[in-house]
């Protein structure tokens, strides 16, 4: 036990608690690990609003799921396994309905393009670079999802 650890209640006490019916000892346990949480949903997600919303609705599960909880084992662990799976599941759904826009500002005659659109690109590096992404994305899809969230927190 660390200095800054002294007097805090553990826990386990804070789960029976909110279990006995006192919300109050949630909100410690959210007020305790929100930051944790924060820092992983918004590695796998990518956006700081997506993981407001991801944390949130981590605790919200979290909460109706406590009965679930199997003491001895540690709640934080616990409630990371929930966390990982909303925002796995809410990077899976921003990443199908991702919007593509296009920027038109540099066709104006005094703009020269992106460097994205440079040239001489040839038929064979444009092949080239969509079979190396397409087999990038081929690799990542046949891993297991806390795998996947590896790669998307790198």
């Amino acid at each position: 036990m660390n200095e800054g650890d002294k007097g805090r209640v553990p826990d386990d006490v804070l789960i029976r608690t909110t279990l006995a019916g006192d919300d109050g000892a949630f909100g410690e346990l959210v007020e305790r690990y929100k930051n944790r949480a924060f820092a992983v949903a918004v590695g796998i997600v990518g956006d700081g609003d997506d993981a407001l919303d991801v944390v949130q609705d981590s605790f919200i599960k979290a909460y109706y799921k406590l009965k679930e909880f199997r003491f001895g084992s540690n709640f934080y662990t616990w409630f990371s396994r929930l966390l990982v799976n909303q925002a796995i599941d809410r990077w899976r759904k921003s990443a199908r309905s991702a919007e593509v826009t296009f920027d038109e500002s540099w066709l104006s005659e005094d703009a020269s393009p992106p460097d994205a659109f440079a040239y001489p690109r040839t038929p064979e590096d444009l092949a080239r670079d969509r079979s190396l992404g397409d087999a990038l994305q081929r690799a990542v899809d046949s891993r297991p999802d806390y795998q996947r969230a590896g790669v998307a927190l790198t």
